[in-house]
């Protein structure tokens, strides 16, 4: 997955001392799913998923913590990644 504008920013931070970054896809029932691979002669088959989520936890020098997460839709949008931001507050 791209990094965001969010990650980049931080990254370029001396505050920052850790930063942790977790993706993972959300999972719709209501939807039916898309597969690459299916009925391959190897059996293997991958999921393609509408929607994901990325959190990114940072601690910064003076041992405070900064949360951010975002819902991604797998589609391309005109505006910016920051417009992708859901507030954790």
């Amino acid at each position: 997955m791209l990094r965001t504008d969010l990650e980049t920013y931080i990254y370029r931070k001396p505050s920052v001392s850790e930063i942790y970054v977790i993706c993972a896809p959300i999972s719709e029932f209501d939807k039916a799913t898309k597969a690459i691979g299916s009925l391959d002669s190897n059996g293997v088959s991958l999921s393609i998923f509408y929607t994901y989520f990325k959190s990114i936890l940072t601690e910064k020098i003076s041992a405070t913590l900064q949360l951010w997460s975002f819902i991604i839709l797998d589609k391309q949008v005109a505006g910016p990644s920051k417009d992708s931001r859901v507030s954790t507050v």
